[in-house]
Formats: C-alpha cells, structure tokens, sequence
C-alpha cells in the first residue's frame, strides 16, 4: 500500500475522525433548519435528517415549505457524498490494521492442504 504504514494509518485516522465531525455538523445544520423552516420538533428535526442522510427515507416525514424542499436538495446531495466517503474511509481505517493478515491469508489461499491422514478401505459385497 505506502511505504508508511503507521504514517498512513495516523492519515486514514485522522481523516475519519473529521469525517465523523462534518458529519455531526451536517446533522446539526439539518436539524436546526428544519425545526426552524418546518416547525418540527428538535429530536423530529434530528430524526428527518438522520434518516435523510442515511438514505433510508421511511416517507413518515417530508418537507412541505418551499425553503425546506430546496434545502433538503442541497443537503441530500452534499449529506449523501459525505456518508459514502466517510464509510469508505472507515473501511479502509480498518483494513489497514488487518493488512498483514490479509497478505497472509491471500497467500496461503492457493497452497494445496496436506492430504489427509485417514483411510477409506472398501469392504467386498
């Protein structure tokens, strides 16, 4: 991968944790606009856009204010692109301790096993 192993895992872990900080930011924003633009409750507001940028959408809640409808356009499309690089990110944050194992096990996949030890005899019918 780098020659830097240890290098490259500070990098992946640093990236993550401010990945994990947009990502409470974007949630924060969210909910404060759409309590304010929909007149939702705050944990209603964090739910919405939880699930919004969860890409789940269960339809139980949806903007209805112009503003709101724009907004979750916006918020969506930037949203969406953060949780897919922040997962991707968090998947190779955890592969790159599991590397050396990896290796290993990718080399070992073709190595013919050792016949086994047991013997079948037939018996005469």
């Amino acid at each position: 991968m780098y020659t830097d192993i240890k290098k490259e895992k500070e990098n992946l872990k640093f990236k993550l944790f401010t990945l994990l900080g947009i990502i409470g930011l974007l949630l924060f924003v969210g909910t404060i606009v759409y309590h304010l633009s929909e007149g939702w409750s705050v944990l209603d507001s964090l739910y919405f856009a939880a699930i919004s940028l969860a890409t789940r959408g269960y339809s139980d809640m949806h903007p209805t204010t112009w503003f709101s409808v724009l907004f979750s356009i916006f918020y969506l499309f930037v949203g969406v692109g953060i949780m897919i690089y922040a997962i991707s990110t968090l998947i190779a944050y955890y592969t790159s301790f599991y590397e050396k194992k990896f290796e290993k096990a990718i080399k070992n996949f073709n190595k013919p096993k050792a016949p086994d030890k047991w013997v079948v005899l037939k018996t005469k019918k």
